[in-house]
């Protein structure tokens, strides 16, 4: 992720700041990827949910904030702050997907996201998290870390966020942007992850009666991504997200990454980060083990994903 500096005193902070360190209010203007003084128009979320975006006009919400169409009940207690750390995932992910290339345009094709809580008034609902044409619902309760931690463990997953989760659903979206706008991707991707055409419940049905099948970690980044070429692409292009933005953010900080390509090196920063967290005792952050299938897999996704280049 960018570390930016401060409009008015040239202090390095992070986009997602209101405030640099010496109080100066400041906001994130998405298309120039710079800080600006917050004297502008402002997202209207920004008192309360923390954005620190600027919007299109005055009253308006940012790009982000705007993809949401259904906000979630906030009845019940902590709901507020798991809506706004689910806003502050989007960002994120929009953040690093617009440095690849992508919302950048005048009229961007969006997603649109429900935000759901399955959490009401001391009661519980079921929230299906997941993405169908073009539309993104995501439980707000994955942005609890307990939640996460539970969950993570329940669903035997070494990686559980909600940064995570958005960028899984946006890949979906994505997958079907390429589709239509890119004639070569679809005929590459059925030779690389099969083809997405094949029965999507039957398979899921499948894997969630059987599990993966043996030799899996060999082939694919996840036990779910095993279980269908959708599901194969949405974890991958999501992973490929995730170690372009360490890659980045281990740049912005100047670590050292010499040698490779954009891969290498975020793999380099993740093996440096996970003896970084043992130093302390606390588990890898990003633990794990990528294998040459799955490798050639994360180059497709990532140059499919980076549009710098055209």
């Amino acid at each position: 992720m960018d570390i930016l500096p401060c409009p008015d005193c040239g202090i390095r902070i992070f986009p997602e700041s209101c405030f640099c360190a010496n109080g100066h209010a400041v906001a994130f203007d998405a298309r120039a990827r710079g800080l600006v003084p917050a004297q502008g128009p402002l997202c209207a979320n920004r008192a309360s949910l923390g954005c620190s975006w600027t919007a299109p006009e005055e009253g308006a919400l940012c790009l982000s904030c705007a993809t949401t169409t259904v906000v979630p009940d906030l009845s019940a207690p902590g709901a507020q702050e798991l809506y706004a750390a689910t806003e502050a995932a989007k960002r994120w992910v929009f953040n690093g997907l617009m440095r690849l290339g992508w919302f950048v345009s005048d009229a961007p094709e969006l997603p649109e996201f429900h935000l759901m809580s399955e959490k009401i008034e001391g009661r519980r609902q079921v929230v299906m998290m997941g993405h169908a044409d073009g539309l993104i619902t995501l439980n707000i309760m994955e942005a609890d870390p307990a939640t996460a931690i539970r969950r993570k463990q329940e669903f035997d997953e070494p990686i559980r966020s909600m940064i995570g989760h958005v960028r899984h659903e946006v890949a979906h979206f994505l997958h079907d942007r390429l589709g239509r706008e890119q004639p070569g991707f679809l005929p590459a991707f059925r030779q690389l992850m099969g083809d997405e055409r094949a029965d999507y419940g039957d398979a899921l049905e499948a894997y969630y009666d059987s599990g993966p099948g043996p030799g899996w970690p060999e082939t694919h980044i996840s036990a779910y991504a095993s279980a269908h070429p959708h599901e194969d692409w949405a974890e991958t292009a999501a992973h490929a997200m995730h170690l372009e933005d360490l890659a980045q953010s281990a740049e912005e900080l100047g670590l050292s990454l010499n040698g490779g390509d954009r891969l290498d090196q975020a793999q380099m920063a993740g093996i440096g980060l996970n003896h970084m967290c043992r130093a302390l005792g606390q588990p890898d952050p990003y633990p794990m083990v990528i294998s040459p299938a799955v490798r050639q897999k994360l180059d497709f996704a990532l140059g499919w994903l980076d549009r710098r280049a055209g």
